[in-house]
């Protein structure tokens, strides 16, 4: 077969594949493109040591064992693996005589096989993003229309076992003595010693090993386990509740889960401190329903500085006060960045942004002599000249003071902090509507609207967490394939123009594993990831595409722009590695030119890099 015939198969091959249709691909029609490709007599398709399909063939036997199999087949089989849905299939095509697969086609195969298994696997992630999307919102919608309890646990833990794929979990509500399930109700006391210590005073995770334990046995009469594992959710920084996960954690990514779970901690902290706080509040405070409206607010999707700018205009009646400016901690400066503000001008608030007050001021203001609750008033003569200057209204001189009035220049200063006691921001009020220093109701209202603030920051900072997992490369750090096609085809469907893309792939980088390991492999190519993004810089995007490949967008750029950029890559990696010669071969692609959509420009651009690697082979052939 020559070298155009073989290309055109190929390409019919991946065409072939691109047909498939990914939500419902069967194992089966890929290996049956695989065998009309290579033109062998039957195939057998095993998982997990067993058969599962085999075609029409007189000289393979049918046996329901791999091992047994390949000790009865062990002539002329030719093997690929394929991956769905974290399994592996094991594909054996049965070869006439006389027949043979070069090296390069094998490789050419397996690697679109491995393509389209990542292909599957991104398809898989995104619906489970899609679906895990839709149950928290319909959560969300849930627990913001009632102030039960038990539904509340219900609706949470519902959604836990349906975003973590398992009937095994439970979630229980400390109130008073007593611990509330979705349909039991369990006398704390009966918690065995060392989970409440665990739980309640450590605030940490506990595991619990033994099966037979008397309180789970009473709890889950009718389950069979051997472990149990609680995870606490706080309110004010004191646990009020825990999920119980039995018979461990069964999925392999366990921070993962756990994640998941304390996001839903986070989700029962606001919907049943609510509950809590309408209890209390309901008999002094007539806005309830101010409360509610801001409680659903903040379980709503906003961006944090929207959210908050949301927030803060509500709150105004709700609170009291007229004026509200909310400052979130940064800990790498050690100051505050004042983020929201409302009944602040435009143009004083602008330039309030641009003021960051330092920690170490501000905390001259937490006195014990100013303080009410967790929050502190300082009358006006009490305030510290220091503070006068990071003012955003200036202080007029000032008037005597009549007890219990509020006068111009006081300050009160509501800290938020976390579960864990950290700062996170400061509520700044001033001028209230009745023209009154507040009283302690007043002051836990503030407090009560601050917690729901940390648990909103808090829940930002974990989705921000979550998406930062699903758009990066664990190993590597960079961005992954999923970032890869969403910002490229965004870029695309923006219209900009020239968009580079560069696929990169190391130079017998098995041979490298192979003589040195895995570990420093891995290392190479961790080093390899931060070189590129040292030479991109803030030009463009470093994405894992898959194995020892990276691919490069580099927006704005041509392809001249970009080979030079590459060859900066090449540069620094003989500096880098001196004593091991690391090389890599690269394929372009430019858009327009070069493709109109995201599936063009990675075609051309592998393309071009099976070109380049093609030209060092036949150099090497050469030159030997």
């Amino acid at each position: 077969m020559n070298q155009e015939i073989k290309e055109k198969k190929i390409i019919k091959l991946l065409n072939d594949f691109c047909g498939l249709n990914l939500r419902e691909i069967d194992p089966r029609d890929v290996a049956q493109k695989i065998q009309k490709y290579l033109g062998t007599l039957s195939f057998s398709i095993f998982l997990n040591n067993h058969l599962l399909y085999q075609s029409d063939g007189d000289s393979v036997r049918l046996t329901v064992d791999e091992e047994s199999f390949l000790k009865e087949n062990y002539k002329n089989l030719i093997r690929f693996n394929f991956n769905k849905n974290s399994e592996i299939y094991h594909f054996y095509f049965e070869a006439p005589d006389g027949f043979t697969l070069s090296s390069s086609e094998y490789e050419i195969i397996d690697n679109l096989l491995k393509i389209l298994s990542q292909a599957v696997s991104i398809r898989e992630f995104s619906q489970t993003r899609i679906i895990e999307s839709q149950i928290i919102n319909e959560l969300n919608l849930n627990v913001i229309t009632t102030l039960n309890e038990r539904k509340i646990i219900w609706y949470i833990e519902s959604a836990a076992r349906r975003l973590l794929d398992t009937n095994e979990i439970f979630l229980f509500y400390a109130i008073d003595d007593r611990l509330i399930g979705r349909d039991k109700t369990i006398p704390l006391r009966e918690l065995p010693s060392e989970v409440y210590t665990q739980l309640f005073k450590a605030r940490q995770i506990c595991y619990l090993k033994d099966g037979k334990n008397k309180f789970l046995k009473s709890i889950f009469k009718n389950i069979n386990f051997t472990e149990a594992i609680f995870i606490p959710f706080m309110i004010k920084n004191y646990c009020r509740g825990f999920f119980v996960v039995l018979n461990g954690i069964k999925i392999s990514d366990q921070k993962y889960f756990i994640t998941k779970l304390k996001f839903l901690g986070n989700q029962a902290s606001i919907a049943l401190e609510r509950v809590e706080l309408f209890a209390a509040l309901n008999r002094a405070l007539k806005e309830s329903q101010g409360l509610q409206e801001l409680a659903r607010i903040m379980l709503t999707p906003y961006k944090l500085r929207l959210l908050f700018d949301e927030l803060l205009k509500r709150a105004q009646k709700l609170l009291g006060f007229k004026k509200i400016l909310c400052s979130i901690y940064n800990p790498k400066t050690r100051a505050f960045d004042r983020i929201s503000g409302v009944g602040i001008s435009k143009s004083k608030l602008i330039a309030a942004k641009r003021v960051h007050p330092p920690l170490d001021l501000i905390k001259k203001l937490f006195k014990d002599c100013h303080r009410i609750s967790y929050s502190y008033y300082i009358p006006a003569e009490d305030v510290d000249k220091e503070i006068r200057k990071y003012e955003i209204y200036k202080t007029p001189k000032l008037r005597k003071r009549i007890d219990q009035l509020w006068v111009k220049g006081d300050v009160l200063i509501s800290p938020v902090y976390s579960r864990n006691k950290e700062l996170l921001a400061i509520i700044s009020l001033d001028e209230p509507y009745n023209n009154l220093v507040p009283n302690i109701e007043r002051i836990k209202l503030i407090e009560a609207f601050g917690d729901f603030l940390g648990l909103t920051i808090e829940n930002h900072n974990l989705f921000e967490k979550i998406e930062n997992l699903s758009y990066h490369d664990e190993m590597t750090g960079v961005y992954n394939y999923r970032f890869l096609r969403e910002k490229l085809t965004g870029l695309i469907e923006k219209g900009i123009k020239p968009i580079t893309v560069s696929l990169i792939d190391l130079d017998n980088f098995k041979k490298y594993n192979d003589r040195y390991g895995h570990l420093r492999g891995d290392e190479i190519l961790k080093k390899i990831a931060h070189l590129l993004e040292a030479v991109v810089g803030r030009d463009g995007f470093v994405t894992r595409y898959g194995g020892d490949e990276f691919i490069v967008i580099l927006p704005g750029l041509g392809l001249r722009g970009a080979r030079n950029r590459i060859k900066k890559l090449a540069h620094l990696l003989s500096q880098e590695t001196p004593d091991r010669k690391i090389e890599f071969s690269c394929g372009f692609a430019s858009f327009p030119s070069d493709g109109k959509n995201f599936a063009d420009l990675i075609d051309f651009a592998d393309k071009k890099l099976y070109l380049e690697k093609k030209r060092k082979t036949n150099e090497g052939k050469s030159s030997g």
